[in-house]
């Protein structure tokens, strides 16, 4: 939601190349292929570092699964960075907290990635993907929600039934 009225201001305001590197902003982060260049030097930045981040969890993931590391791994520029920061993640046994900590980690490099950025497209492109993750992390707190809603209601509903037997047998 947030995002599409985001895009809806962008369209109005900006260039429509700028516009259209914005939109496709997440697209380029899991996209087998990214484009040759970007106009956004926080988003080519942030593209390379997305792709090691996800090329070193796929090899962390395979060499777990003892797979061939590199069926999984897309071409990309290194960082060192988040290659740390991956096996920092993958780390984390809780699934949930793990999830928490990816975002986290993304976070971080956008904003370590776009720090010197004013009100330019760069900022503006680092503002779109901090919306990316805001509305992923809204998912999951929307997901765990129902899953908490469905295990209480499951509860209830159980010792509802276990007690009506109970009465029923005069116990």
């Amino acid at each position: 939601m947030f995002s599409q009225e985001f895009l809806s201001l962008c369209q109005r305001n900006m260039s429509p190349e700028d516009c259209a590197e914005v939109a496709e902003a997440p697209a380029y982060l899991i996209g087998a292929r990214a484009p040759e260049s970007f106009r956004s030097d926080f988003l080519r930045k942030f593209v390379a570092w997305e792709r090691t981040f996800r090329n070193e969890l796929a090899r962390l993931r395979a060499r777990r699964a003892d797979r061939n590391e590199e069926t999984f791994v897309r071409p990309s520029q290194r960082s060192d960075e988040a290659a740390r920061a991956a096996m920092s993640c993958f780390s984390v046994e809780d699934p949930y907290q793990a999830e928490l900590m990816l975002e986290r980690e993304r976070w971080n490099a956008i904003e370590r990635l776009s720090s010197l950025s004013s009100f330019d497209l760069d900022f503006i492109i680092a503002y779109r993907l901090k919306l990316e993750i805001i509305a992923r992390l809204d998912r999951f707190a929307m997901e765990s929600g129902k899953e908490g809603y469905k295990a209480l209601y499951g509860d209830i509903i159980g010792r509802a039934s276990r007690t009506v037997e109970t009465e029923m047998r005069g116990e």
